[in-house]
């Protein structure tokens, strides 16, 4: 038994603030995140040097992370469900309301109902990080970062000013306006500029994807705001996985581009539909690694509590398994269709109801019906399939196009090509060729 959420809603099942100082709910209070005092926020950031090996050269930074900063403290241990059980024990309520060390000491905030069932402390992972919201809101700030949007961006003027109390950067420091001017952010390697943003986004209008693999992102593209409007979960797990080291290789310096990669593969084998025991017991090695590596790069603005879930995510697929059946996808989708399905907002449970009997109807009678009658067991083709017959090989499969046909004139050299592909594929010609 195991309950799956996004992070807040984490924090809202199993009783943990997740929103202060102590907000990551598998840690608890063995992490306290670090203010930023510009930013008026927490952050993670130079918080995952301590999960590192012992004789780790990053534990002996003191200029790339926080300056003059040597780490020597060894990584705190996760609590059992035995231990937890005792923290919940020993809580003692105040009389305004609350548990007495609460913001001090720990972070609850209630005791969970769960807890009252017998086997709660045996089990290994009683609740997940959603990976769906998790890679939606890392992608969401990485984005936002590289294409450099105003108002998603993590590198803005308040995260250098910190950023410049915190470390030793300073070409990235920032100087303070003269003469009521504006800010100016020195340029960063991991920004792309007003023209590379520009390719970037005409690239977009160029990808073309499988049927059914990915939504059509150029629909969204606006070359007058520099953005990409309308972009979902699913849009940022297939752009962080397959999109982002395409896009970034020629812009970025190859120390920031191999980084980025490296986030890309990591989501790319966690996101696998099988996974290998080995493997995930060598990413959970790598991702203090790789989140010591992005604090290399990024400013401290940029390590919310969601990006410090990257160090958690190996060792919950090593206990769960394959993130398929354990992220919010399915259920999201599902929300939607039972939000269709709701006509009289007044009796939302009867008007679902009747919908889903109505739905039971029309697929049991629609069985009876003629094999030729299009119905929803028997959807007519997305394509023009009956247009064109082959018997040729290369040629055999889903043919003709889904809408009407468009001239084209091909160039001697498009033509040169497509015939030098048709003659190597094609099997037929082989015996000719021999």
């Amino acid at each position: 038994m195991y309950s799956l959420h996004d992070l807040p809603a984490y924090g809202l099942f199993c009783g943990w603030c997740v929103h202060r100082k102590f907000p990551c709910p598998v840690c608890k209070a063995a992490l306290k995140f670090l203010w930023l005092a510009k930013g008026g926020k927490y952050s993670s950031f130079d918080l995952h040097r301590q999960f590192l090996p012992i004789d780790h050269p990053f534990r002996r930074d003191i200029r790339n992370f926080t300056k003059g900063v040597v780490v020597e403290d060894p990584p705190p241990q996760m609590l059992t469900g035995a231990a937890i059980r005792a923290q919940l024990d020993a809580l003692r309520v105040k009389k305004e309301g609350g548990f007495e060390g609460y913001g001090v000491e720990h972070a609850w905030t209630q005791k969970s109902g769960l807890w009252r069932l017998p086997y709660m402390d045996d089990l290994l992972l009683p609740h997940n990080i959603d990976m769906m919201h998790t890679e939606k809101n890392i992608g969401e700030a990485l984005f936002g970062t590289v294409m450099d949007i105003s108002d998603k961006t993590k590198d803005n003027v308040k995260a250098r000013v910190d950023q410049a109390r915190l470390c030793n950067r300073p070409k990235l420091n920032i100087p303070p306006p003269r003469d009521g001017k504006k800010w100016k952010k020195p340029p960063a390697e991991f920004v792309l500029t007003k023209p590379q943003r520009k390719e970037v986004l005409e690239w977009f209008q160029t990808l073309m994807f499988p049927d059914g693999y990915a939504a059509n992102l150029r629909r969204g593209v606006n070359l007058t705001t520099m953005r990409i409007n309308g972009l979902k979960s699913h849009d940022y797990h297939i752009w962080i996985e397959r999109l982002l080291p395409v896009m970034v290789r020629d812009y970025f310096p190859d120390n920031v581009w191999r980084v980025l990669a490296e986030l890309s593969n990591f989501f790319r084998i966690l996101c696998a539909k099988e996974l290998s025991r080995t493997v995930i017991a060598e990413m959970e090695q790598l991702a203090p690694v790789l989140l010591c590596k992005l604090e290399k790069i990024f400013p401290p603005g940029f390590f919310n509590p969601m990006q410090h879930m990257i160090l958690h995510l190996p060792y919950e697929a090593r206990m769960g398994g394959a993130v398929q059946g354990r992220w919010c996808y399915s259920i999201e989708r599902q929300q939607k269709v039972l939000r269709t399905k709701c006509k009289n907002k007044c009796k939302i449970e009867a008007s679902i109801a009747e919908a889903y009997c109505a739905k039971d109807v029309s697929n049991f009678t629609t069985k009876y019906y003629a094999e030729a009658l299009p119905n929803v067991h028997n959807p007519p083709p997305r394509y023009n399939a009956d247009e064109n017959e082959s018997n040729l090989s290369l040629f055999r499969g889903q043919l003709g196009s889904a809408s009407g046909a468009t001239p084209k004139t091909l160039q001697h050299e498009e033509w040169r090509t497509i015939m030098m592909y048709v003659l190597t594929n094609l099997s037929e010609i082989e015996p000719y060729i021999e």
